[in-house]
């Protein structure tokens, strides 16, 4: 560790001293020094020059004279005062020695904070070394050396660290700067995919590709009723791991998420667990509690670019206890789409990205979302009873070697390149699979059919405007009839025979006595005022506006009462045939 000193004063410190059971040796050349800095023992403006020593220590009060060193044979980072012989020891404060520091410049987020990484021994020994990190920065290191159990002294602790990671900065070899991505997965660097951490095997053997195919066709000729299911989740499974680089390669491109929900016991999970086998993952499964806040959420997108299964996760219903999962529901809709999962503040003063890095398999008993934005962005699969599993075929699936997969997973790392994630996931998707088939043996004639399968899905906006307009016509119906009946006498025998006028009678009834304060009628037309939002809640109707494309009315402005000077409002307006119409539909 180089020290600076006054350009006419220079000397190096000399000497033997003994702390504890070590020794350090110390060489000392006085030159151009008065005698108070003989007695003194250090310079006002320096610290000493430590020759033949791989002490590391940091004077950190020039008066005093006092240091955060560490103590070789202690193995503890420690604080003492320096004199002209000796470092006096007085305090242990973390119960290790520190080796290396590594920071990783991450190559995708240039502009983001780098990750640090402490290599450490924490026995006397020194025969072996621990990690911690990478982390976002030393606090957090320091914070799972507390929750180890390393921190002596914890009022000193982070002076301490800081001085000694500060002196390990100025001798050699002590620390390193790597330009590198610090999780696991396949990620878009310097146009070239480059692997890190990955799980896949460089050797394929022909006959591990067989067996893997013929588990396949196994799986996709007697797996679901529905041969569209295995096939879909599949070809979603080869793409995968790539989903972060299909998003650096072009920022209007995506991969869906899965979303399967339905019949327990129908293999959605399975199916996840399929997923997993294929890039041979091990405990890649997590619940709903992973993701339950955009904290977490952030944690679990951005540890690698691997698939990932939430199981369980009705509790994101429509409701989702008066919106406690808003913020979830928006920043998966981001991630799907963006390369950011979330900022997070790593300092006081400073933010970083967590990247979206993988894809997600969502698993539910029903459907979860009713948002056209949401759903968009996702394959949704529904597993109706007819695909629920008897004990007898789940016990077969159990038996089943799904580690075999692991070979296609193997198969197509060694395979995947730019220009095929730069192709639609769907078609680039089946061309590895028939490479692969190729690859185990069979001839193209014989390619099983269930390859160019795939769940087809529904025209999503066409489906959420079919629920928004049948649940408000179910809302003004229940709305009308509710009124009616409790200020009306009960339905003669007669009017119960027709349905239709039971729900006009009801209607009439309601306008005529202004029983429902958001509905009124002026002139003959038909005017619904904004009160009704705090009666609704119904997906895809998130402002007063939406109502009127639903039923047809025009959305201006209007008086309400017969004083002139009330100011005009926002009102939905329209005809009584139009509401007719809405409400009793010509089938």
């Amino acid at each position: 560790m180089t020290s600076t000193f006054d350009k006419d004063d220079s000397y190096n410190l000399v000497g033997k001293r003994s702390i504890g059971s070590s020794n350090i040796f110390y060489e000392k050349e006085l030159s151009n020094r008065n005698e108070q800095d003989k007695d003194n023992g250090i310079h006002s403006q320096g610290q000493f020059y430590i020759l033949n020593s791989n002490t590391i220590y940091k004077v950190v009060d020039h008066r005093t004279h006092s240091v955060y060193y560490i103590d070789e044979k202690l193995g503890q980072m420690c604080y003492g005062t320096l004199t002209d012989s000796c470092i006096r020891p007085s305090k242990s404060i973390i119960d290790i020695i520190p080796r290396k520091l590594t920071y990783f410049n991450n190559p995708i987020f240039p502009k983001a904070e780098p990750k640090v990484q402490l290599e450490y021994s924490d026995d006397l020994r020194h025969k072996t070394t621990k990690i911690i990190g990478p982390c976002y920065n030393l606090n957090e290191i320091l914070k799972l050396l507390e929750n180890g159990g390393y921190l002596l002294n914890k009022s000193k602790a982070p002076d301490a660290f800081n001085s000694i990671v500060s002196a390990m900065k100025e001798k050699k070899g002590f620390v390193e700067y790597i330009e590198d991505v610090t999780t696991s997965g396949y990620y878009l660097v310097k146009d070239s995919i480059i692997k890190k951490d990955i799980t896949q095997r460089k050797n394929i053997a022909k006959e591990d590709a067989e067996k893997c195919c013929m588990l396949l066709d196994k799986l996709a000729e007697e797996g679901w009723v529905n041969k569209n299911i295995f096939p879909t989740i599949l070809k979603w499974s080869i793409i995968s791991p790539f989903s972060f680089v299909i998003k650096q390669l072009d920022k209007n491109n995506f991969l869906p998420w899965l979303m399967l929900y339905g019949k327990s016991k129908s293999g959605k999970s399975t199916l996840g667990e399929i997923s997993s086998k294929i890039w041979r993952l091990k405990d890649s499964d997590k619940g709903f509690s992973s993701i339950d806040t955009p904290a977490r959420l952030g944690q679990t997108l951005s540890q690698t670019t691997y698939p990932v299964l939430i199981n369980e996760v009705g509790v994101l219903s429509t409701n989702n206890n008066s919106g406690k999962y808003n913020s979830i529901i928006e920043m998966m809709k981001s991630s799907i789409t963006g390369i950011t999962a979330r900022s997070k503040f790593v300092s006081f003063s400073t933010y970083t990205d967590l990247p979206a890095l993988c894809s997600l398999i969502l698993t539910s008993n029903y459907r979860i979302i009713e948002d056209s934005g949401f759903l968009r962005r996702f394959i949704i699969i529904h597993f109706p009873d007819v695909e629920e599993k008897s004990v007898e075929q789940q016990e077969n699936f159990n038996k089943l070697d799904f580690d075999v997969l692991g070979v296609l997973g193997d198969f197509i790392s060694q395979n995947i390149s730019i220009e095929i994630l730069k192709e639609d996931w769907k078609a680039s998707s089946v061309e590895i699979l028939k490479e692969f088939y190729k690859f185990a043996g069979r001839e193209e004639q014989d390619e099983p059919k269930w390859i160019e399968y795939f769940k087809e899905q529904k025209n999503i906006e066409e489906e959420v405007n079919e629920k928004k307009h049948f649940a408000l016509r179910a809302f003004l119906i229940e709305e009308a009839i509710q009124s009616y009946s409790q200020n009306s006498r009960a339905f003669t025998s007669e009017t119960d025979t027709n349905i239709n006028r039971d729900i006009m009678s009801a209607l009439n009834f309601c306008l005529k006595n202004k029983l429902l304060p958001f509905l009124h009628e002026k002139n003959n037309e038909i005017i619904i005022t904004i009160d009704i939002m705090n009666k609704i809640n119904i997906p895809g109707i998130t402002a007063f506006k939406d109502i009127a494309s639903v039923i047809g009315f025009e959305y201006t402005s209007a008086r309400i009462g017969g004083d002139e000077n009330n100011k005009p409002m926002k009102v939905l307006k329209g005809s009584r045939e139009n509401l007719c119409k809405f409400l009793i539909p010509q089938l």
